[in-house]
């Protein structure tokens, strides 16, 4: 990979790792808020409040996850690595980049 390939990737994971520390500081902070952006979001795929309950209250008993879904269902960010739970992602020696 040449410098600026290299230099684009460290960017991009500068950013998603940037997102995803103000994404837990919100579900810890202002958890009320996040709760409307999952629903917001369901709701651009036609699911309504009503419908859309159970999914917020199943994330919010998984901090994690709820994150993961905030990443990239509200900011289009994506960890490379696919698939994989968030804690396992933490532990690779690889960065995390959005997919693109």
């Amino acid at each position: 990979m040449g410098l600026g390939g290299y230099l684009a990737a460290q960017s991009d994971a500068e950013h998603y790792a940037s997102e995803r520390r103000r994404e837990q500081v919100e579900v810890r902070d202002i958890p009320e808020a996040e709760t409307k952006e999952v629903t917001d979001v369901l709701g651009a795929f036609g699911v309504s409040a009503e419908a859309a309950a159970p999914v917020v209250r199943a994330l919010k008993q998984r901090p994690e996850a709820w994150i993961d879904f905030m990443m990239r269902f509200e900011l289009g960010l994506e960890s490379r690595i696919r698939n994989a739970p968030s804690s396992a992602r933490s532990r690779s020696p690889e960065p995390t980049l959005p997919a693109g």
